[in-house]
């Protein structure tokens, strides 16, 4: 009677294990779903942030009324991308390059302007780092 009883309480105890590795394993699948929503949620939310801050900050001295509309008017991210791809194709003073030079000296104004211009905003929102991001360096500078 004693071996009848240990087989019915390992057969119980398989039971209860594998039930709940069942149990476990549906809550992984649900957990995979939430978390690739999240992650498509996280990347569309970050792709607008982008795409917003690339037109109101990153471009906002040297684009064209014309090409603000265009932008404006895209319906899809991947167009607004290959937009931006084209925008700075466009600038590129030599395109056999891999390096887009236009892009790269853009990039390193603001920068400069943020460290050099900041005043209780940001250096690019200054006037003095509009002017420099959109003419660069001055040629001469006069000290009194």
């Amino acid at each position: 009677m004693q071996i009848k009883w240990d087989r019915f309480l390992i057969f119980c105890l398989t039971l209860i294990l594998s039930c709940s590795g069942l149990l476990l394993l549906g809550d992984k699948r649900n957990n995979k779903k939430k978390d690739k929503a999240r992650e498509e949620s996280l990347r569309r939310e970050t792709s607008d942030r982008y795409l917003k801050k690339w037109l109101k900050q990153d471009v906002l001295y040297i684009i064209s009324e014309e090409e603000r509309d265009s932008f404006k008017r895209m319906s899809t991210d991947d167009e607004r991308y290959q937009f931006i791809e084209q925008f700075w194709l466009r600038r590129d003073p030599s395109p056999d390059t891999l390096a887009n030079e236009y892009r790269e000296e853009h990039y390193r104004r603001i920068a400069f302007t943020n460290e050099r211009f900041a005043s209780g905003k940001p250096g690019w929102e200054t006037d003095r780092g509009r002017i420099y991001i959109k003419f660069g360096a001055p040629d001469k500078i006069d000290s009194h």
